[in-house]
């Protein structure tokens, strides 16, 4: 997927899926400063961050990697007011789970997830990835 930057000159980035397997995804995010392998894991009702590495410069299947100190970006129940704590002890919540969110590509319903900080605070959106990539298929075909 390519995602238009705007604001800032590492905000362009282009997303690869590198692996799947089981419960697990490899990605490659490439912006105009690093590349970085992400590996998502859903598990137990949350959606996890088990690994990040920046300067990945090349591919190799990652998704064996083991961490007991990873981050849970999303958590079920997927309601309004949910909370966790994240692995550095920040408190993020879902905030809205019908938010509506407008991007170069469409209209989405999406989760709203709120990370707060000591003085800012951070909104993370999720959507169905079947709606996204319905979507890209039409827009790219």
């Amino acid at each position: 997927m390519k995602y238009q930057g705007v604001g800032n000159e590492y905000a362009e980035h282009r997303t690869y899926v590198d692996y799947i397997e089981g419960d697990r995804i490899q990605i490659r995010d490439v912006n105009p400063g690093t590349t970085l392998a992400k590996i998502y894991e859903i598990k137990n009702g949350e959606l996890r961050l088990i690994f990040s590495r920046e300067e990945y410069y090349y591919k190799e299947n990652l998704l064996s990697t083991t961490n007991t100190n990873y981050d849970v970006l999303l958590k079920e129940p997927i309601e309004n007011g949910t909370t966790w704590t994240t692995k550095d002890g920040l408190k993020r919540y879902i905030s809205n789970k019908q938010a509506k969110i407008s991007t170069p590509s469409g209209e989405y319903t999406a989760v709203e997830v709120i990370t707060e900080g000591n003085d800012y605070k951070i909104f993370d959106y999720y959507v169905k990835i079947l709606v996204l990539l319905r979507q890209f298929i039409k827009v790219e075909m």
